[in-house]
């Protein structure tokens, strides 16, 4: 059994939950991030076309020795009510702060906590939500042998663990369902019983490779997995690396997908 945490001195006073009007909230450009990047338009724009209260945490807002209120946290869900026009209040978790230095304090110190979700966190949560999309993306991992990983840290992966679920579901809208199922079947079968530490670069190649070139006449697809299996998977990013540095315009994907094709001519060669 662990040994209990040591209990820790409690900063602040308890907050106040309240359904404030939009007009009483504002917020300080001195710490607060603008709203004009494209990634906070793209934001304000989903929430002008299709607001849902089911995602609408309350705000984080300071209440200030004048009694004015100021958002620490959530000012995308302010200004997207605001262009909406039809929203009048929204519900904030009010706070008291010394001053605008203990707000700027705050406003970083939940940024900083605030934990992004994972691949397979996304995925997950896809899957429960009964998204078609991603449950045919879960039907190609496991037809391939594969099975999810959930957590993020590649050192705590099982052989035939995959953490890439979005990122295949979003190459069968790109490539089709038969691209995607050969890619993972070769890579499968290339590196069966290793953990797929660089599975999802490999991937991203191979499905170059399995659009184009697995469809040309002569094209042997058991010589070819041996030679993705012949080298380590770390090799075939060395590999890119090197063929980067040669040609400057090779993205690593394409450079990736090179360096296997060449590895596949040559080992034909040998044979």
């Amino acid at each position: 059994m662990a040994a209990p945490l040591h209990t820790g001195p409690i900063a602040g006073d308890p907050p106040t939950l309240e359904w404030l009007a939009l007009d009483r909230l504002a917020v300080d450009p001195a710490y607060q991030r603008g709203t004009e990047t494209p990634q906070s338009r793209r934001i304000l724009v989903s929430m002008v076309k299709r607001w849902d209260w089911r995602l609408c945490q309350p705000l984080n807002v300071s209440r200030r020795v004048d009694q004015s209120l100021f958002i620490v946290d959530g000012q995308h869900r302010w200004v997207g009510a605001k262009m909406r026009g039809d929203i009048t209040h929204l519900p904030c978790v009010v706070t008291s702060h010394t001053d605008t230095a203990d707000e700027a304090q705050t406003f970083v110190a939940l940024n900083l906590r605030r934990q992004k979700l994972s691949q397979g966190n996304v995925f997950a949560a896809s899957l429960a939500s009964g998204d078609d999309d991603a449950k045919r993306a879960l039907q190609l991992i496991e037809g391939a042998g594969f099975t999810l990983a959930r957590n993020h840290d590649p050192s705590t992966w099982a052989p035939g663990e995959l953490f890439c679920g979005p990122a295949v579901q979003q190459a069968v809208k790109v490539h089709g369902e038969a691209v995607v199922k050969g890619a993972l079947n070769a890579l499968s079968e290339a590196y069966e019983g290793e953990v797929q530490v660089r599975g999802a670069t490999l991937l991203q190649a191979l499905y170059v490779i399995f659009a184009d070139d697995a469809k040309q006449r002569g094209f042997d697809r058991d010589r070819f997995v041996q030679a993705l299996g012949s080298a380590e998977q770390r090799a075939w990013i060395d590999r890119a690396s090197q063929l980067r540095q040669q040609h400057k315009d090779l993205s690593w994907r394409d450079a990736t997908a090179m360096a296997i094709m060449d590895a596949y001519t040559a080992f034909g060669r040998a044979l």
